[in-house]
């Protein structure tokens, strides 16, 4: 593919952002990485990968809102951070949410992998009166050292198929 790339993400804890470096890296050709809040729109892009972590159960609200207003008609590939394992079963029913949030948009794909939980979040979960949240912040620790090298070489795979499915 000849046209330009954008690689946006949002980050709270670097775990998002570390997945953005690595789909960066692999993509060819005329690309760009910025964090979402600073682009005004993806306008001037063929293709843009849209990475968030999961916040509440499902994608954050500048998230949705920056693909509301600017992904229409836009070929976005998402990447979604979150606590979770990968087994645990609500994660789909998150992810869910993340694909129904595009909009308009066309989506070439959905890569997710986990990432550590910031302690500020973890002794948010359990001192929550919500028993799920309580084992939420009990399963945080196997988070622990995420995105690993394996998980960023995932990330790396699903950019290069999406990219060449182009």
């Amino acid at each position: 593919m000849n046209g330009k790339v954008m690689v946006g993400y949002m980050s709270q804890t670097g775990n998002t952002k570390k997945v953005a470096e690595a789909i960066y890296e692999t993509i060819q050709g005329d690309k760009t990485i910025a964090n979402i809040n600073q682009l005004e729109n993806l306008e001037d892009y063929d293709v843009a990968f849209i990475g968030y972590p999961i916040v509440q159960e499902g994608p954050p609200a500048a998230a949705v809102n920056f693909i509301a207003d600017h992904g229409q008609g836009k070929k976005i590939a998402l990447f979604i951070t979150h606590g979770a394992g990968m087994s645990l079963p609500p994660l789909e029913g998150w992810l869910q949410k993340c694909r129904d949030a595009m909009g308009d948009a066309e989506l070439l794909g959905v890569f997710n992998c986990q990432g550590q939980v910031s302690q500020k979040v973890r002794d948010m979960m359990a001192a929550s009166p919500d028993p799920k949240l309580q084992m939420y912040a009990k399963m945080a620790g196997l988070a622990d050292g995420q995105p690993d090298e394996e998980n960023l070489m995932r990330a790396r795979v699903f950019a290069e198929g999406v990219m060449e499915a182009l």
